[in-house]
């Protein structure tokens, strides 16, 4: 996964197949389980926010979200991604 990350990083192609990853491993599941019908735009958004937070955290390291605790980190992001899921 750090792998990819840093290749979404460095072109748009790596940017690209984090956001099938994402789409495939994590928003597809959560969004059937909650029975949402979404448009494919509300899932770019929101792999467009969770890969953002994840190059901060993992691979430019940029603080203070390199650093924060996970809990504080998902209390901050939480509302803009609901917000996204809700518009």
């Amino acid at each position: 996964m750090m792998r990819l990350l840093r290749g979404s990083a460095d072109s748009a192609v790596g940017g690209r197949l984090l956001v099938a990853v994402l789409s495939r491993m994590v928003f597809t599941p959560m969004l059937r389980s909650r029975r949402l019908d979404t448009a494919a735009a509300k899932l770019e958004l929101l792999a467009a926010q969770l890969g953002g937070i994840a190059v901060l955290r993992y691979v430019t390291r940029m603080e203070p979200v390199a650093s924060m605790p996970v809990e504080e980190l998902v209390r901050l992001v939480a509302p803009g991604l609901q917000a996204t899921l809700d518009g």
